[in-house]
């Protein structure tokens, strides 16, 4: 498929290796996954915070920002996070 928008579109050599690469990089996140959203939500509340220990704990870990934070409230930004790979040197907006 990628290819036949490549031909139609004319995308250049480079554009569309950049494409291919994040598509190979982050299809089965972005396609390929249960429906966790609604995995989790079906699970008891005890269960439900381990889960989600165990899926965010290391990235509340990592932002130093959460360390001003009460837990209430990292729960609730983390939860509404996804996970993406970006190329080395990529701006973010």
């Amino acid at each position: 498929m990628l290819d036949e928008i490549r031909d139609s579109t004319e995308i250049d050599r480079e554009l569309y290796f950049n494409i291919t690469i994040f598509l190979q990089n982050n299809y089965s996140l972005l396609y390929g996954k249960v429906d966790e959203d609604k995995l989790e939500s079906d699970l008891p509340q005890n269960l439900y915070e381990q889960v989600m220990t165990h899926k965010y704990g290391p990235l509340i870990k990592e932002v130093k920002m959460f360390k001003d934070y009460d837990m209430e409230m990292i729960w609730s930004l983390v939860g509404h996070s996804e996970r993406r790979e970006w190329f080395k040197g990529e701006v973010i907006y």
